[in-house]
């Protein structure tokens, strides 16, 4: 495959690209911010803070900053949870029925292998902040060749650095991540490349300095090839280029309007009572301050000056007259603003998914209550689960074995087709198969209604089997192939002969005779 040149695609039409996809995003940011700036305001960067600065000046009332905190958590937890098997791959069905346990066998080492790596990479902490991200609409996780034993290497985007251009099918196809970098990190991060004169010139006078940085990974339709290129905005300097035969972006949505480019999370349908329930909570405690300080009205008599007077515990407050200084009544009712901030923080956390997630914390749930609110959980999230499963779970796993191919630690094969598919095996997809493994359930009880001999001529008995553990995610070096089954299918049918020899010959040794000779 060749390798990209810059003769390919100008620079000048990289940066204009990127300066169009920029002002596409533009109607996004102010609404980005209010929702970052309510319930994300640890991960704003849209306006600008020094490092440390307090980013919670503005919130008087925190639902929506927890409940955004459990989002990611329980969703990855459901989702893709660290730690653990949440995605398989086995045989599709371009493989024939007979040999689909068999190759299912092989894949499992496979599997096994894939996921040793996955969890011994950054993941688990990297999706958590793409998940917040994605609580917004949008997350966003670079997966780059590492070395050694951490051959993936995550990175969480910030959606700040974040500029897409969807593709022809609807899904991100290119990526410029807009940020800047220490001028004494450049040829640091790319080895290979070269910093501009400019930059080398301010190694020696200010390193420190941040250099604006774009970085384009635009797809060549006609070199069938990814071509990546490191460009200084300033200058419009190419410190490196290279080409990639998969993109190393993972960008998902959570859920996405026709003609939309970036998606549209909770936070974004909750952001409204997010605003008036901080509001509510700002002016319940500006009364409540009222309340407790009180507010007094004064006879001006001459005597008492309401100005240099302090109204606090244990002081003496001189008066003309009797009743110079009286309390004022406030008219306010604590109670309505108590009831309107409950149905508020109610409405926020629904949002959020806050009681069909579960509890992080408490007291042990019965199977079947917990059964009950992922079932709930599917019927919500079941159009964004989809979603996930394309953009994010099947793209991750693509990437993941891409990276370990080049590495020689797997089989070269290809993954996510008709011979290879890829079964999501999480909590979450879980459920959807036990809906189904209920379904069957419930029609091996009826067909049993009808007889043993209608069951038997209207089910595939031997099938029935390997299909629930199939839906189950029971191991495939568990269940025996085809061959083995035949084998034992033959010994119970001659062990069954024997059996009938043995009552027969002690009913009637002549017919037990015959039916030995007849053999």
């Amino acid at each position: 495959m060749p390798k990209y040149s810059k003769s390919n695609q100008a620079v000048a039409t990289i940066i204009k690209r990127y300066e169009t996809a920029k002002a596409h995003r533009a109607s996004w940011e102010q609404h980005w911010k209010e929702c970052y700036e309510y319930a994300l305001p640890q991960r704003e960067v849209f306006n600008q803070h020094s490092p440390g600065a307090k980013k919670t000046t503005r919130i008087y009332d925190s639902t929506a900053l927890i409940a955004t905190q459990r989002f990611a958590s329980r969703l990855q937890s459901v989702l893709v949870p660290p730690f653990k098997k949440w995605a398989k791959l086995s045989a599709g069905s371009a493989v024939p029925k007979n040999q689909q346990t068999k190759i299912d066998t092989q894949l499992e080492s496979t599997t096994d292998t894939l996921f040793s790596y996955i969890n011994n990479s950054n993941l688990a902490t990297e999706a958590n902040e793409a998940f917040l991200d994605l609580a917004v609409g949008t997350g966003a996780l670079l997966l780059e060749e590492g070395e050694g034993e951490e051959l993936l290497r995550f990175k969480a985007v910030p959606l700040k650095q974040l500029i897409v251009e969807d593709g022809p099918s609807g899904t991100v196809e290119n990526v410029f991540r807009d940020h800047s970098v220490a001028a004494r990190d450049i040829e640091r991060i790319w080895p290979k490349g070269k910093a501009s004169e400019a930059v080398q010139k301010l190694l020696t006078e200010n390193p420190d300095k941040q250099i604006h940085i774009v970085e384009a990974t635009i797809w060549d339709d006609k070199e069938k090839q990814y071509s990546f290129v490191v460009i200084e905005s300033a200058t419009k300097h190419v410190v490196f280029e290279d080409y990639f035969e998969q993109s190393p972006w993972i960008v998902f949505r959570w859920s996405k309007v026709s003609g939309e480019r970036y998606g549209r999370g909770p936070i974004m349908t909750a952001l409204p009572d997010i605003k008036t329930a901080n509001e509510v909570v700002k002016f319940v405690l500006k009364n409540a301050e009222k309340e407790i300080a009180g507010v007094y009205t004064a006879v001006d008599d001459g005597v008492l000056n309401p100005w240099t007077i302090s109204i606090a515990p244990g002081s003496v407050v001189p008066v003309g007259q009797q009743g110079s200084l009286q309390p004022l009544v406030s008219g306010g009712n604590f109670n309505i603003s108590e009831l309107i901030l409950g149905d508020l923080r109610d409405n926020i956390r629904k949002a959020l998914y806050h009681d069909q997630l579960g509890p992080v914390a408490g007291p042990t749930k019965s199977a079947t209550e917990i059964g009950i609110r992922q079932q709930e959980l599917m019927s919500d999230i079941g159009a964004s689960f989809g979603r996930l499963q394309i953009e994010f779970i099947n793209k991750l796993i693509k990437r993941a074995y891409y990276i370990l191919e080049k590495a020689k630690k797997v089989a070269p094969i290809k993954v996510g087709g008709q011979v290879v598919e890829i079964k999501v095996i999480s909590p979450l997809a879980q459920q959807q198969d036990m809906d189904e493994v209920n379904k069957l359930a419930q029609f091996v009880q009826y067909a049993g209604m009808v007889g043993p001999e209608a069951m038997q001529i209207g089910l595939d008995l031997e099938a029935f089997p390997e299909h629930i553990a199939k839906l189950l995610g029971v191991d495939k070096s568990l269940i025996r192939d085809e061959e083995a089954r035949a084998e034992i299918k033959q010994q119970m049918q001659q062990a069954q002969q024997q059996q009938q020899m043995a009552e027969a010959a002690m009913q009637n040794p002549e017919a037990a005779q015959q039916l030995v000779e007849g053999q």
